[in-house]
C-alpha cells in the first residue's frame, strides 16, 4: 500500500471521526474537519503533507527491520 494511499485513508476516517464527535458529542469537535481541510488544500498546492513523512518514516523503520 502506497504512502498517499494511507494518508488518503487517514484523512477519511479522521474527517468521519470529526464528524461522528461534532454531531453526538460537541460540535467544537467539527473544528477538527477544518484543520484536516486547511491541510488537505495546503498540501495540494505545496505537495508537502505532514502525514506524508510520518507514514513514510514509519514505513521505512518497518522495511529496515
Amino acid at each position: 500500500m502506497s504512502v498517499k494511499f494511507r494518508v488518503r485513508i487517514f484523512a477519511i476516517l479522521l474527517l468521519a471521526i470529526s464528524w461522528g464527535m461534532g454531531r453526538f458529542v460537541h460540535p467544537a469537535w467539527l473544528w477538527l474537519s477544518v484543520l484536516i481541510g486547511v491541510n488537505i488544500l495546503q498540501s495540494a498546492f505545496t505537495g508537502f503533507s505532514p502525514f506524508t513523512t510520518l507514514f513514510s518514516a514509519f514505513s521505512r523503520k518497518k522495511d529496515e527491520a
